[in-house]
């Protein structure tokens, strides 16, 4: 992976034409690098002490860690331990991570966000729909008229999804619909754009739904055909 940087920020990543996979980069790969400037990463450590958490050199931060590990492993034995690593880091860092929990500390309770996102989307899927996956494919995004993104931040989440509404907005002229308790990548894309209570996303699905049941504006046959444990 080749990170163009101009004024000390990355602009563009791109791969050599000559590599094993010909220029070709995957979506998150050559698009998802905006997190790396987001005003809201840190870029020291940090340490609590007393009652306030403040900002702290690298030396202090690894030697304070080292000595909690160690006095923890003491106190409780290394069981005692669990490590949570960030989706954002690369196979390479997550191999070293389990490799310094199950080597180092003697401790195989290691876990990152990603799985649990994961998991929650396809028992969700799995309850609707009765599959663990996506019921269609990203490309027809660029062929429907109105698209429905509620709760999530697909830019920053999803990348190939989020580019692909992105490019059905622009190019394509679709309704693209944005529900979210936050500001989201995709505002500025969006036909209507609507501002809800932190964790009341099922209420509005809820919501809609009756009236679309009350107006008798669903298609009968394609939600018994394609959904599961619907009870209209």
């Amino acid at each position: 992976m080749e990170v163009n940087v101009k004024d000390n920020r990355i602009f563009r990543i791109t791969t050599n034409i000559e590599s094993h996979n010909r220029g070709t980069l995957c979506v998150g790969g050559r698009f998802a690098f905006d997190f790396i400037h987001h005003e809201d990463r840190l870029l020291t450590p940090l340490l609590r002490r007393g009652d306030s958490l403040g900002p702290a050199s690298w030396d202090e931060a690894v030697k304070f860690t080292g000595d909690s590990l160690k006095r923890i492993i003491r106190e409780s034995g290394p069981e005692s331990v669990a490590g949570l690593a960030s989706p954002r880091l690369t196979n390479e860092d997550c191999y070293t991570f389990q490799k310094f929990f199950r080597t180092v500390i003697g401790s195989n309770n290691i876990d990152s966000e990603a799985r649990f996102s994961l998991l929650r989307v396809q028992r969700a899927f799995e309850l609707t729909c009765g599959v663990k996956g996506a019921s269609g494919r990203i490309e027809e995004l660029l062929e429907t008229g109105a698209i429905f993104v509620i709760g999530v931040d697909p830019l920053e989440e999803t990348p190939a999804i989020g580019w692909k509404v992105k490019a059905a907005a622009r190019r394509y002229d679709s309704n693209v619909i944005v529900v979210n308790s936050r500001k989201t990548s995709l505002d500025k894309f969006a036909r209507l754009r609507l501002r809800i209570r932190p964790y009341s996303e099922s209420d509005l699905a809820l919501g809609l739904m009756k009236i679309i049941l009350d107006l008798d504006l669903w298609d009968r046959k394609f939600v018994r055909d394609q959904t599961a444990n619907f009870l209209p």
